[in-house]
C-alpha cells in the first residue's frame, strides 16, 4: 500500500466517525423515491433527515468495485481507475474566464475557447482525461443547453475519456444520449465518460443530485459524488472534520446508488480545501487541498475504491512563479498518493480562469515529476549489463561513455529531457505562447 498520511488504524477511525455522522445526524433529503429506497433498506426518517444505520452502510461497502477501466472515444482502453495504481491527470471545468492569447487579458470564456483548449489537451501526453475547462455565457449558448453543448464540443475535439459536469437530470440524460450517438452503444459496457456529481454541504442530498445518482446507477455510468466539504465554509475549519464530513456525504450517495444497482460504479472522495477568511473564496493552490487529496487516497485504499482529488492548480491570477510553485506541489502530492483522478489541473484564480499556456506548462511539470518519482531499475540483467559497460569503458583506453552504444540506447529512458520549446535563453511565457499556437495550427 502507498499510504501517505494514514495508518490502517487512522483510516478505521475516520470511517467509524463518518458512520456515526450518517447514523446520528443523517442526510437531509426530500426526494420521495430516494427516501423510500433508503427507508425500505433500513434507514430511519427523522423529519427532513434520513438516518442511515451503520449496518446498512457496511453491507453496501461489501459491493465496492475497486477498478474502473475507462475507454477513449474509439472504445480503446485508456485510463484505469484503481485505489493503489497511479495518478491520472486532467483539466478542470466551468471556468468563466479565459486569458486571451493575443491581449494577455482576462475575458469571458467562449465556446471556441473550449474547443481550442480541448484540441490542445488532446495533444498533451500527460493529460489522461479531460474536463471542459470553461463554460460559455448564456448569450452564446442557452442555459438549458450548456452542458450538452459543452460535452459534444469535448467529444468532437479529443478522443480522451471525459468527465462531464452537469446540473440536473435532463443534463445527464442529454449527455448520455449524445455519448451514445457520438461514440456508440458500446459505452453501455465500456465506460467512456464519467459524471461529476456532488451533494450540497453540509449533508444535503438535494433532489437534482439524487435524480442524477439514480440515473447514473441505473445506466452504468461511473460517477463521483464529491462534496464541497471545504474547511471553514461547507465543513468544519479543521481538515480532520472536513475529511469525516466529506466521507459521510459520499457514503450517503454511495449507499443509495448501490441500493438502486449493486453494480453501480463509484469514485470515492470529496473536494476538501480551505477558504480565504476575508473573501470566503475556495483556495485551489493551497497545501490543505493537496493534503486532503492524499488523505482521501489513503481512505480509498481502506475502502478499496478509486479516489477523486485535485492538483496542479493555483490561486495566482496570471502565469508566473507563484502559479508554477503551487502547481508543482500539487502534482507531487498526487503522484505520491496515487490518487486515481486528479482534476482541476492548470486552474487559475480560485477555479475561475484558464490560460492555454498553463495547460502546456502543467503537462511539463507532470512529466518532470513523474521522472523524479520513477523507481530505480534494479533488475539483475539490467544491472549486469551496466556493470559490463563500466568494465569495458574503464579497461579500454580512449573508450568514453558518450560514445558507448549503451549511452545512445538508454539516454532517453535515463535522462529527463525538457521540452524543446523551453529554452533557458528565452522568455518562457513567449515560448509557451509560441508552442500553443504551433499545436493549434
Amino acid at each position: 500500500m502507498s499510504n501517505v498520511f494514514l495508518s490502517q488504524q487512522d483510516s478505521q477511525l475516520i470511517h467509524e466517525k463518518a458512520l456515526q455522522v450518517l447514523e446520528k445526524t443523517g442526510v437531509k433529503m426530500s426526494h420521495k423515491e430516494g427516501r423510500k429506497i433508503l427507508t425500505k433498506a433500513g434507514a430511519k426518517e427523522d423529519g427532513d433527515y434520513i438516518l442511515i444505520p451503520r449496518e446498512l452502510t457496511e453491507e453496501m461497502l461489501k459491493l465496492t468495485i475497486p477498478e474502473i477501466q475507462m475507454h477513449d472515444r474509439n472504445g480503446n482502453q485508456a485510463m484505469l481507475l484503481a485505489p493503489d495504481y497511479r495518478a491520472n491527470f486532467g483539466s478542470g471545468s466551468d471556468a468563466i474566464y479565459q486569458i486571451d492569447m493575443e491581449t494577455n487579458e482576462r475575458r469571458f470564456t467562449t465556446l471556441n475557447d473550449i474547443k481550442n483548449n480541448l484540441r490542445l489537451l488532446d495533444k498533451l501526453d500527460h493529460f489522461d482525461f479531460v474536463m471542459s475547462t470553461g463554460v460559455p455565457q448564456p448569450s452564446e449558448v442557452p442555459k438549458d443547453e450548456v452542458y450538452k453543448t459543452v460535452f459534444e464540443t469535448m467529444a468532437k475535439n479529443t478522443t480522451k475519456p471525459i468527465i462531464a459536469t452537469l446540473t440536473c437530470l435532463n443534463d445527464i440524460m442529454e449527455i448520455h444520449k449524445s455519448a451514445l450517438e457520438l461514440a456508440g452503444e458500446w459505452i453501455k459496457e465500456k465506460p467512456y465518460f464519467l459524471a461529476y456529481l456532488e451533494p450540497i454541504s453540509p449533508l444535503i442530498m438535494d433532489d437534482a443530485g439524487t435524480d442524477r445518482i439514480m440515473f447514473c446507477a441505473k445506466n452504468n455510468i461511473p460517477f463521483c459524488y464529491a462534496a464541497g466539504a471545504n474547511c471553514g465554509s461547507g465543513a468544519p475549519v479543521n481538515i480532520e472534520g472536513g475529511i469525516i464530513q466529506g466521507t459521510a456525504e459520499f457514503l450517503g450517495g454511495y449507499v443509495l446508488a448501490k441500493l438502486v444497482n449493486p453494480k453501480a460504479m463509484t469514485i470515492y472522495g470529496a473536494n476538501t480545501s480551505s477558504v480565504n477568511p476575508k473573501t470566503m473564496l475556495v483556495r485551489y493552490g493551497c497545501p490543505e487541498w493537496f493534503k486532503t487529496t492524499a488523505v482521501y487516497a489513503d481512505m480509498g485504499r481502506f475502502y478499496n475504491m478509486p479516489v477523486w482529488g485535485t492538483g496542479v492548480s493555483t490561486d495566482a491570477l496570471k502565469l508566473g512563479p507563484l502559479a508554477a510553485w503551487e502547481a508543482q506541489q500539487g502534482v507531487q502530492t498526487a503522484i505520491d498518493s496515487k490518487c486515481a483522478i486528479v482534476h482541476d489541473v492548470a486552474y487559475f484564480d480560485h477555479g475561475n480562469t484558464y490560460d492555454p499556456r498553463m495547460l502546456l506548462l502543467a503537462n511539463e511539470i507532470i512529466k518532470r515529476e513523474k521522472f523524479l518519482k520513477k523507481p530505480l531499475n534494479l533488475d539483475e540483467s539490467f544491472i549486469n549489463e551496466t556493470i559490463r559497460v563500466i568494465n569495458e569503458v574503464a579497461r579500454t583506453d580512449g573508450y568514453l561513455y558518450p560514445i558507448h552504444p549503451h549511452t545512445a540506447e538508454h539516454l532517453r529512458k535515463s535522462t529527463y529531457i525538457p521540452a524543446k520549446y523551453l529554452k533557458p535563453d528565452k522568455d518562457y511565457l513567449v515560448s509557451l505562447k509560441e508552442e500553443v499556437e504551433r499545436l493549434w495550427s
